[in-house]
């Protein structure tokens, strides 16, 4: 051994060393030019140990002397590593010389120490990286299949087969794989090499994906399957992994593999994204509660990753499933519904007049599919936009879709609708008066549901529109809350201290109408106070029954409101004020002054018309004249339709009237 040392130090490169070393090997006794063949197992095992020294410069000196033998002696060094092989146990310091020689060595060489070279092989093993490396190059240089022999020992060891697909050479991934696949130790070692090998093993390997599933499907290599199809390097092999996933799996271990996919993937899957789309629509119906998790957190991670254009085609994906009688529970979640909410409002925002038409049937599918917890966090968010689009000029099958949609929002969820009530009563009002019929039918449906929200505001601005449709929807609400019409009376007794104007009395008239259709109800309810008259006037002028008013007004003859009201009602409703003189013709003549305006208003044909019931009027006026003629001449030629001359007459009507 001492020679083998003086050998390998002739190649030291410090001081005088190798010339030193040189001298001594070529002046030994025992030298000749052939006593380097006669050491080579002894100096390939000096060479072994140097070559794991922590001594960098010993390693480079062993180092040096091997590259320097091999070109020679190949063959030697080949055969006494074999030999070597027999009685080594380190097979660390065995790989790193084995590594070197196999660089050297010719395919021929390789191939003719087969057998010998499998059994090495098999006993560096443990080196991983570089028996990886070793066995790359003798494959790469002989294309010898039958080296595979010397990897079944490989599959129990992650960092080698992870070292050996490294080199991605397609028959020896192959051959790793598979026998990782038959080895009893596969799901450890194929979750830890698969992402190497995940292009190979779906593009080539297709018998070993179809096993793949079928191990997931009994409760194995999920996470495998997970880790392999998110390091999969093109989307064609992603499309096509997913499409055999969704047959050969169940949805809750597809939805994992594509939650894991979504959110490990280094590769851009926007364009993959619809046919994602439409695995989860399809499984929209499902009750498994991990199923649902999955789906409603992949939606909020697709939907945004949708390109524009693809949105309205997902919409009429999402909208057959809504049309399926089915539970939807994926879209009972906060999660679910936000997500496929954008895809809604995108279409109906966006789109041309067919997407918009399809959008808001797709809406109202969705909230009616909806639990109204659900829609309490998200309304706010879907309201906004719907009340935007209602009022621009969108067709009319649009408009009244989305007056469906926000009926819909005010049916399931008012409370959280109550902060758009002005933005809603605007709309409405302004759906109101649309030219369709349809429209308006679906403004006056969404009214009369907000005024469960705030009755008070919403009649007053019914009545203050005078359209014909305006009138009656507020008809229509009245009388869904004839229960309430107390307080929307007491409430508009309010207003009459902020003094109204002419306009707002009449709206409030119109109110009291819808509300009282019947004045006896009313008088009831109301106090005679001067300040009631002006409203009085006004709803008087509507269509009531005019039933128990002179009760009302025997009492008010002293207040000069009720004077000037009596007088502007005359004009509107004669027969209404005539009605009165005849029921309490005392009231009227013991203040024939203050009256005598109201009574001038009234056409006198139809006093003359109802002279019979106006006896006692009659009588009292004529006394009244012919005490004080000039006061009331011109109301006794009004009443009797007579000329001045008529007046000399006036006793004999006196004594029609009361013979006594």
């Amino acid at each position: 051994m001492l020679l083998v040392s003086v050998y390998i130090l002739r190649f030291d490169h410090c001081g005088s060393t190798p010339e030193q070393a040189t001298h001594i090997w070529k002046n030994h006794k025992s030298y000749n030019k052939h006593l380097v063949l006669e050491l080579y197992y002894e100096l390939l095992q000096k060479l072994i140990d140097i070559s794991q020294t922590s001594n960098s410069e010993v390693f480079q000196i062993g180092i040096d002397c091997l590259e320097k033998l091999l070109p020679k002696h190949t063959t030697q060094l080949l055969d006494s590593v074999l030999k070597v092989t027999e009685t080594r146990t380190n097979t660390q310091k065995l790989a790193v010389v084995f590594r070197k020689i196999s660089e050297t060595a010719e395919a021929s060489l390789l191939n003719s120490r087969f057998e010998s070279i499998v059994k090495v092989l098999g006993r560096i093993v443990s080196s991983d990286a570089v028996f990886a490396e070793i066995f790359q190059i003798i494959y790469t240089k002989t294309k010898n299949k039958h080296f595979f022999r010397a990897l079944e020992s490989v599959a129990t060891r992650p960092e080698c087969c992870r070292e050996l697909l490294k080199f991605e050479e397609s028959e020896l991934t192959k051959a790793v794989i598979a026998l990782i696949m038959n080895s009893k130790e596969k799901v450890r070692v194929l979750k830890s090499v698969v992402d190497i090998a995940a292009d190979k093993i779906v593009g080539e390997m297709t018998s070993v994906f179809n096993e793949i599933l079928t191990e997931v499907e009994k409760g194995k290599l999920l996470e495998t399957l997970q880790i392999l199809v998110s390091n999969l390097s093109y989307q064609r092999a992603v499309q096509g992994a997913f499409r055999k996933m969704h047959k050969a799996l169940s949805p809750r271990n597809f939805f994992s593999v594509l939650d894991y996919f979504c959110s490990e993937t280094a590769i851009d899957f926007k364009p993959l994204v619809k046919g994602f789309m439409e695995y989860i629509i399809l499984a929209m119906h499902s009750k498994d509660p991990v199923v649902v998790g999955l789906i409603s957190k992949l939606l909020q991670v697709l939907v945004s990753k949708i390109p524009k254009e693809d949105l309205c085609e997902v919409l009429h994906l999402l909208n057959e499933k809504l049309s399926e009688n089915q539970e939807l529970p994926v879209i009972q979640s906060f999660e679910g519904l936000s997500a496929l909410d954008p895809v809604v409002e995108h279409c109906l925002v966006s789109g041309e007049a067919g997407p918009k038409e399809f959008a808001t049937r797709s809406y109202y599918g969705l909230i009616q599919r909806t639990s109204s917890e659900a829609l309490e966090k998200r309304a706010s968010y879907m309201a906004g936009p719907l009340i935007r689009e209602v009022n621009n000029f969108v067709p009319s099958d649009v408009k009244m879709g989305i007056l469906d949609v926000l009926h819909l929002l005010l049916v399931k969820v008012p409370s959280e609708m109550l902060m758009f009530f002005p933005q809603l009563e605007t709309s409405f009002l302004k759906a109101l008066k649309h030219s369709e019929a349809p429209v308006r039918e679906a403004a006056q449906k969404s009214l009369l549901t907000l005024a469960d929200l705030d009755l008070r505001n919403l009649v007053f601005k019914l009545t203050d529109l005078s359209a014909e449709e305006s009138l009656e929807t507020c008809a229509l609400i009245l009388q869904k809350h004839k229960k309430d019409r107390k307080q929307i009376l007491n409430c508009i007794l309010t207003q009459l201290d902020r003094k109204p104007s002419k306009k707002a009395l009449e709206c409030l008239g119109r109110i009291l109408a819808l509300l009282f259709p019947h004045s006896e109800s009313l008088i009831q309810l109301i106090p005679n106070q001067p300040q009631i008259y002006p409203l009085l006037k006004h709803y008087l002028e509507q269509e009531v029954s005019t039933d128990g008013l002179e009760s009302y007004f025997s009492v008010g003859f002293n207040h000069s409101e009720c004077f000037s009201m009596l007088s502007e009602l005359a004009l509107a409703k004669p027969l209404l004020v005539l009605q009165l003189v005849k029921q309490i013709p005392k009231e009227f003549t013991n203040l024939l002054c203050e009256t005598t305006p109201a009574l001038l208003a009234i056409p006198g044909k139809l006093y003359m018309n109802s002279i019979n019931s106006l006896k006692t009027f009659l009588a009292v006026l004529v006394e009244k004249y012919l005490s004080a003629k000039d006061t009331y001449a011109n109301l006794v030629k009004h009443v009797f339709s007579i000329d001045e001359k008529g007046l000399n007459n006036v006793l004999k009507v006196l004594y029609l009237l009361s013979p006594s």
